[in-house]
């Protein structure tokens, strides 16, 4: 059942379903580890797409020009980096994603 109560929902679970309101609290607390994970990947994707722009003009000069192959490398790592840090962010995200499922699940539908 949920009310509203000078400005806050409140969520009652069946005691029979959740007695000491662990599941509820693990749902909320998924949910929350759910948001900050995808803030994080939607960061690192932006900041995949920042970093995308200067490696493709240096590699671009590359051949014309033979750009610095530090300043190369460099790119490329922290490309590489970004990619790394994109896919451990999507797989937190697929994690949470998940235990949030299995928790309100558990819970069963609220009323």
């Amino acid at each position: 059942m949920q009310e509203e109560s000078e400005g806050y929902v409140v969520v009652q679970v069946s005691p029979e379903r959740d007695p000491d309101g662990s599941k509820l609290s693990g749902t909320l607390n998924a949910q929350l580890a759910l948001e900050r994970a995808r803030g994080l990947r939607e960061l690192m994707l932006q900041l995949l797409g920042i970093l995308s722009l200067p490696l493709g003009v240096v590699f671009l000069l590359s051949n014309a020009t033979m750009a610095p192959s530090p300043v190369r490398a460099l790119l490329l790592a922290g490309w590489a980096a970004g990619v790394a840090g994109l896919a451990i962010a999507g797989a937190s995200e697929w994690k949470y994603r998940r235990r949030r499922a299995a928790l309100l699940n558990e819970l069963g539908k609220l009323d």
